[in-house]
């Protein structure tokens, strides 16, 4: 059973390949190579328990080529990423990592873990082309991300700046300092980091800045402009009448701008939760 479903994982992804990789961004197309890869290693080791390689350490995916059965060999490709570089593969011999190291060709960090994802943040990578993509086991652990992920990981980040404000007003009984206008969250990183928030989100999913309006005494709002990176109000001008007058709650409309203000979202995408993925 357990080779049946992995080669019919490996035929799907693989015609899934062909059809969308000519439109595919390099790390969508990285990624769909993964997959093909994974579904092969399952298939493999359903049959011969644990997965092949040598254990606890990375190695090319090209050197597994021999410890294949033949009619699996194909689906390794030529073991590349989408940008020519050799795609890297672990296993714990019942787990098993394949790794791209991005447009840079550069690691991220170290994996010298006994479990190579461990501590690695799990969720999308866009819009950082240069970001590692690992997959665990058959699961995207780090990937470019469907548009529903991105919008998720931008409520997440959100919800994680408004937290770290609140904690903020607590110990000192008022808001952070007045914003002319919006301003970049970045500009309350020496006020929150690291004490209430380890490192404050700056850049949206679409490689846009978060902003923050701010005023001591009345509360403050956070403002990603979703997908096409376009404000749909006037923000700068805003005061407290307006942002407390907003509330469009999930909206069905695409690329409609994320809007948290003092403690809760006021307008944010239908069917999509402020939660870590789970991809």
């Amino acid at each position: 059973m357990r080779k049946a479903l992995g080669m019919a994982l490996v035929a799907g992804v693989a015609l899934a390949g062909r059809a969308d990789r000519a439109a595919s961004d390099p790390a969508v197309d990285t990624v769909l190579r993964m997959k093909v890869i994974a579904a092969a290693m399952e298939s493999e080791a359903g049959e011969t328990d644990p997965y092949p390689g040598t254990p606890g350490v990375f190695q090319a995916v090209t050197t597994l080529r021999a410890a294949l059965a033949p009619e699996r060999r194909s689906y390794l490709g030529d073991g590349k990423d989408a940008w020519g570089r050799p795609l890297l593969y672990w296993t714990g011999a019942r787990r098993m990592v394949l790794l791209s190291y991005g447009a840079d060709g550069r690691p991220d960090r170290t994996y010298d873990a006994f479990a190579p994802w461990a501590g690695v943040p799990q969720g999308p990578t866009a819009p950082d082309p240069n970001a590692d993509l690992l997959l665990v086991d058959d699961e995207v652990w780090r990937g470019p991300g469907s548009s529903k992920d991105r919008l998720r990981w931008a409520m997440v980040d959100l919800r994680s700046v408004g937290i770290a404000i609140e904690s903020y007003s607590v110990d000192f009984s008022h808001y952070l300092a007045a914003t002319d206008g919006v301003e970049p969250t970045e500009t309350a990183a020496s006020e929150l980091e690291p004490v209430y928030i380890k490192r404050l989100p700056r850049t949206d999913p679409w490689g846009n800045p978060y902003l923050m309006w701010s005023s001591p005494a009345e509360g403050y709002a956070l403002v990603s402009y979703g997908s096409d990176g376009q404000p749909e109000y006037p923000y700068s001008t805003w005061t407290l009448p307006q942002w407390s007058a907003l509330y469009e709650p999930e909206t069905t409309q695409t690329g409609r701008d994320l809007v948290f203000f003092t403690g809760g979202f006021v307008q944010w995408p239908a069917g999509v939760e402020a939660r870590p993925c789970r991809w």
